[in-house]
């Protein structure tokens, strides 16, 4: 023991460790220039006065003994690093503490404290503080102003709540440790630790996040947190491809979103609660396997966008006809039979896509059936359905002959098409308008009514002609009519001057082109005809002086894949 002081004289370094001691002996008071103190695994009750004497010491190690209280004066000990109080019997931290300014390592595991007191947020140095296993059921405020720490463990305690306002600010924070409390929540703010590293929180009674997302581990947690956090500020969030089967529960409180992303889920159904959130704009759902949406959806009313595209959804509510602000809508690749009866209500629609549905037809041109209501609702529709399938055409006719006038994008791809229909008659504005792969035998001659149509696309059909007058779609850069079973093309076609695409191929083109010259349509920049059985390319084409993409083979159409 003399040898351990003479010693600690020299290097200012004192060891008492594992000696039983119950009491600190006066002569250690006389090392005030000491710069360690360790004096772990004894039975000390209570720190002596001189303890706050040792102006110059760097770290002191009390742990393992049986302290209760520590004394009520620390202010000494101005140059304290690193303050280990780990497997004690301490109650508290007391208001001396908070004079530890220089503190940066604090440790008081394993002890019974159930308070701390709030002028710890005066340690502003403190990088380390571990209270893990006491009895804490609160924090105190003041550790909102701890902006140094890097590691937090509050585990196996009592917690109940961890206010967001508290942690808020602890930006630099990259071990956080909360499992074994009783949380119920976890707070949004956390999502702005952007430094975390570590986080544990099992064992608490979390219902916020739901237990879907507490399931996936700690760095997809933080990863929603953090987007969930940052929406309350931008009003967008993103939660695409967070493998989501069930639609987040807590967003009912996360009303003021305006953009809201939950594509490449698994979502089954989208919880009502979302009609809370009013003042959405757009909404995303696409990759999913949605079969419908709820009824509320109709309080969203200022959507202007909404993308339903890649699910399973065979029916949609009438409640979206409440939706007038909407402009862009798509629903393709979903297994649609029917076309919607709200697109009459949405007047400022201008980008439709329905592609890869089931849709058998959108209208003849037939008569509506007499004492037929102007004005169906979906279970009036449904009833027409189950009567008879001449009233399905009838009606579809009906529906989409009230397709907007601002429509501008109409893609009806891959779908079982046999017609035109009627709608296109309001479609004014319409500049896009896409119908490969379906089974429509004509371009009627009321198409060429469409003057601001600059791409049409109604490739793998059946298209045995074309409209005579095609030529006054003048404003026409783009024509797709390839594998249908075409023998002629209308001469008009040489209007088309602002035409950059033209592809015929796998057609039933003959013999020499004579239908007009080709040469006509200086902007070509592709013109390709390869699958008929053209004798030779059309004259003129050496003369096209943009052309880049030409080909007139007669390919057969079992080496179509091939030759692609």
């Amino acid at each position: 023991y003399r040898y351990m002081l003479d010693r600690a004289r020299l290097d200012l370094n004192l060891k008492i460790v594992n000696m039983g001691l119950r009491n600190l002996p006066a002569e250690v008071g006389e090392l005030m220039t000491l710069t360690e103190l360790s004096l772990t695994g004894n039975q000390l009750r209570q720190l002596p006065d001189f303890i706050n004497d040792f102006i110059d010491l760097l770290r002191f190690d009390v742990s393992y003994n049986q302290l209760t209280c520590l004394p009520g004066d620390l202010s000494g000990l101005r140059s304290l690093l690193t303050f280990t109080l780990d497997h004690n019997q301490l109650t508290q931290l007391p208001q001396a503490v908070s004079t530890l300014v220089t503190l940066e390592n604090m440790t008081a595991s394993h002890n019974h404290i159930n308070l701390v007191a709030e002028g710890i947020g005066r340690m502003d140095n403190l990088t380390n503080l571990d209270l893990q296993y006491n009895y804490l059921l609160t924090l105190p405020d003041g550790m909102k102003f701890l902006y140094s720490l890097e590691v937090l463990r509050l585990n196996n305690n009592r917690l109940m709540e961890l206010p967001g306002w508290m942690v808020e600010n602890l930006t630099l924070i990259q071990v956080l440790r909360l499992n074994n409390n009783r949380l119920q929540y976890l707070p949004w703010e956390l999502g702005n630790m952007v430094n975390l590293k570590e986080l544990s929180y099992q064992a608490n009674e979390l219902d916020t996040p739901t237990p879907e997302i507490l399931s996936v581990g700690a760095e997809d947690l933080m990863n929603y947190v953090k987007k969930v956090n940052k929406s309350i500020k931008t009003k967008e969030l993103n939660l695409s491809k967070m493998r989501l089967s069930l639609y987040p529960a807590e967003l009912q409180h996360i009303t003021m979103i305006t953009d809201l992303d939950l594509s490449d889920n698994r979502l089954l159904e989208i919880d009502p609660v979302i009609s809370l959130m009013t003042g959405l704009t757009a909404l995303k759902f696409q990759n999913n396997v949605l079969n419908s949406l709820p009824e509320s959806i109709g309080a969203c009313k200022k959507l202007t966008y909404m993308d339903l595209s890649n699910n399973r959804i065979s029916h949609l509510p009438d409640t979206l006809k409440t939706m007038t602000s909407i402009t862009i809508l798509k629903i393709e690749h979903n297994r649609m039979k029917r076309m919607p009866t709200f697109l009459k209500s949405m007047l400022r629609l201008q980008q439709l896509s329905l592609q890869a549905n089931e849709f058998v037809d959108v209208g003849a041109d037939v008569k509506v059936s007499e004492g037929f209501h102007i004005d169906p609702t979906q279970e009036q529709y449904d009833e027409v359905v189950g009567n008879a399938s001449k009233n399905v055409v009838e009606l579809q006719a009906q529906i989409l002959d009230a397709v907007s006038p601002s429509l501008t994008s109409l893609k009806l791809d891959d779908n079982r098409l046999i017609a035109w229909g009627r709608w296109f008659a309001n479609a004014t504005s319409l500049t896009t308008l896409s119908l490969d792969n379906n089974l429509i035998s004509q371009i009627p001659s009321a198409a060429t009514s469409l003057k601001n149509l600059r791409f049409l696309s109604s490739r793998n059909n059946r298209l045995r002609n074309m409209p005579l007058m095609m030529g006054l779609l003048s404003r026409l850069e783009s024509l797709r009519l390839d594998k249908n079973e075409l023998d002629y093309v209308s001469p008009s076609v040489r209007k088309l001057t602002n035409l950059t695409v033209l592809t015929f191929t796998f057609n039933n083109l003959k013999g020499i082109w004579d239908f007009f010259q080709i040469s006509s349509l200086s902007l070509l920049v592709e013109l390709r005809l390869t699958g008929n059985k053209l004798d030779a390319p059309p004259q003129g084409v050496a003369r096209l002086p943009k052309l880049k993409y030409f080909d007139w083979r007669p390919v057969a159409k079992d080496d179509f894949l091939q030759y692609q």
